[in-house]
This record gives structure tokens, C-alpha cells and sequence, in this order.
């Protein structure tokens, strides 16, 4: 940056692409990677095959929840 005589200027507010692309990427890591190795070893990796004691997601779909509020908090960040 230092070698052009232009400032820096952040994004803009409505530009979503970069939320949107390592949203992406996690959906995609935790849910194609972590949960194929998780099923092949047996182990509870990061916590995807069942929740923390003091996840408060339970039930069927707590995974989808999971993700859902890591995915807001991106947004929101």
C-alpha cells in the first residue's frame, strides 16, 4: 500500500462477498471435512458429532444451529 499514492479505503457497508465467502468456507469445513473425519475416527471433533455439556444446542438439528450463529456473528462482526 505504501508504494502507491492512493489511501486506503475500506469497503463499503453493503459489500457482503467476504462474509459470504468464509461463511462459505466454514459451512464447508465443518460439515465436509470435520464431520467425514469425526464419523471415520469415532472422535468429537470440535464438537460435531454430539454437543458440548455447555452447548445450549440440543436436539436433532443443533449442528445447523451451531453453524447458523457462527455465521450471524460473521455478518454482525
Amino acid at each position: 500500500m505504501s508504494l502507491k499514492d492512493t489511501s486506503y479505503t475500506p469497503e463499503s457497508l453493503t459489500n457482503y462477498s467476504w462474509p459470504i465467502f468464509s461463511a462459505s468456507l466454514l459451512v464447508l469445513y465443518h460439515f465436509l471435512v470435520l464431520q467425514t473425519v469425526s464419523l471415520l475416527t469415532q472422535v468429537n471433533l470440535n464438537f460435531i458429532m454430539c454437543p458440548a455439556v455447555c452447548d445450549p444446542f440440543k436436539g436433532r438439528f443443533y449442528r445447523i444451529l451451531a453453524v447458523a450463529t457462527i455465521v450471524c456473528w460473521l455478518f454482525l462482526y
